[in-house]
């Protein structure tokens, strides 16, 4: 998994204007576009690595279509990540076509445990620059309002982050 976010670092994107592009900026650090038509995507997933299919997909939305495209999308033998949970308790997934007949692993992660090493240490390689994330910072004594900014996602934030003391 490390090795394939390494290989598949994304450009860079221009500032956020809108909701969207706010995600997007939130999202730059690895691959993601927008799915209109699950059955349409598997194609373009493809397309994105040279017309073969991913070794692993990461699908952090929880939707189900999400879910869909990320198991069709994976090869045969390969393995879909889900981070977190959508609202639906149940979803309709082609499991017998991917699970079974396609070998794909899936795995859940809920409360990202086990996922700190591997996400320290892109952090610390510098493979993740996850200083763009951040949005906001403010003074200890602004605090309530750091927090105000971070509750309505004022200004687009992402990331609001509090400074409790000054090092010399």
């Amino acid at each position: 998994l490390t090795k394939f976010l390494l290989e598949h670092q994304p450009k860079p994107i221009k500032e956020p204007k809108t909701l969207i592009t706010s995600i997007q900026r939130a999202l730059q650090t690895l691959p993601a576009f927008l799915i209109t038509c699950v059955e349409s995507q598997v194609a373009a997933v493809n397309r994105l690595f040279g017309d073969r299919q991913p070794d692993a997909a990461i699908e952090c939305t929880g939707s189900v279509d999400a879910v869909r495209l990320s198991l069709l999308s994976c090869k045969p033998g390969g393995c879909l990540i889900t981070v977190g949970r959508g609202r639906v308790r149940e979803m309709p997934l082609p499991l017998a076509q991917t699970a079974v007949v396609r070998e794909v692993e899936i795995r859940g992660v809920f409360r990202y445990a086990n996922c700190y090493a591997d996400a320290l240490s892109l952090v610390a390689r510098g493979a993740v620059d996850v200083r763009r994330l951040i949005t906001h910072r403010y003074p200890l004594d602004r605090s309530e309002e750091a927090f105000e900014t971070s509750r309505t996602a004022a200004g687009n934030a992402i990331k609001v982050m509090i400074k409790c003391q000054d090092f010399a």
